[in-house]
């Protein structure tokens, strides 16, 4: 072979393999999340008798988006001490590793966060002050914002300070939906709040898992996440209870405008995922980087976002 097509053929390797190490550092399989959350605080907004925007709802989906990544990009810079000696690391659990072991380099990582940080903000701007969603939305976006940077990234350091879980319950399942349904509906109304609670538990309960197989890593690298603070066995137990209390406050949120059904649906839904963190916990206590308790207990979740969004959407007023 010519020395010239011997030097394309490794560039073009070369490529192919940045291009698949940036696709692992960015985990673009947790953008479906975001993607349900968006279309759960439109239908809450469509269930109590709003047109629906799709350039709203198209202009928010690029918000979360870019907070997502923003936050991922975030996390594998800050988490380089778990992430080089991480052994157990899943698909949803772990972080890539691309950075911490030198497959990315510095200045290609920063030049990631600032991309997307100011794309999100870029979509809030757009959203809040030339859709007509107003300061209270953009506040409220930027908020979201910084709990996601601030998940991993000094000076707050969300993740190593014991309340990671929660931060990402509030970011995540509270803060998303929120954003969304008020980007529709234009001002607050208890149901929101009602379809939001049982998933904020439902994350806490995903937190115990994905965090799971990283025990032994972040607890040498010193972060003070509630599994490694309580142990693996007893971080079990917290999220099952997290679930049970999830299921519990799907039905209450009856009493806040939630439908009987959607209320119902999701609290079985929540019942379900019990039953499953019940039954694979010997498997995840000799395995704990097994696949399916990690890939499981995202798939509860999206199925609690997509069957309640569903359900609203279809019920109407």
């Amino acid at each position: 072979m010519p020395p010239w097509n011997t030097n394309v053929e490794e560039a073009r390797r070369n490529l192919l393999r940045i291009a698949k190490s940036l696709v692992k550092l960015l985990r673009p399989q947790f953008l479906v999340a975001g993607l349900f959350l968006n279309l759960l605080g439109a239908a809450v907004a469509a269930h109590l008798g709003s047109d629906i925007s799709f350039t709203k709802l198209l202009t928010f989906q690029l918000v979360i988006s870019s907070c997502q990544l923003a936050g991922a990009v975030a996390n594998e810079y800050a988490d380089t001490g778990t992430d080089a000696i991480n052994k157990n690391r899943t698909w949803f659990s772990g972080g890539s590793g691309e950075f911490a072991l030198g497959r990315i380099t510095r200045r290609v990582v920063i030049a990631l966060g600032v991309f997307w940080t100011i794309s999100a903000v870029a979509g809030m701007s757009i959203l809040s002050f030339l859709l007509g969603g107003g300061v209270g939305l953009f506040a409220l976006m930027i908020v979201g914002l910084v709990l996601a940077l601030g998940y991993s990234i000094s000076p707050l350091r969300f993740s190593y300070r014991g309340v990671g879980e929660l931060t990402m319950g509030a970011m995540v399942s509270f803060l998303g939906p929120t954003a969304s349904f008020l980007a529709q509906h234009g001002s607050w109304d208890n149901s929101i709040l009602a379809v939001t609670t049982p998933l904020v538990f439902q994350m806490m309960a995903l937190m115990m898992v994905v965090e799971y197989p990283d025990f032994e890593a972040d607890s040498v690298a010193g972060k003070k996440n509630l599994v490694v603070r309580f142990g693996r066995d007893s971080a079990w137990a917290f999220g099952i209870a997290m679930l049970l209390l999830g299921a519990a406050s799907a039905l209450i949120g009856m009493a806040l405008g939630l439908p009987s059904i959607a209320a119902v649906a999701m609290a079985l839904i929540l019942l379900l995922e019990t039953a499953f963190f019940w039954g694979v916990q010997g498997i995840v206590r000799r395995k704990p980087s097994f696949f399916w308790s990690t890939a499981g207990v995202s798939g509860f979740y999206i199925l609690a976002i997509g069957a309640t969004a569903a359900l609203l959407a279809g019920i109407g007023i």
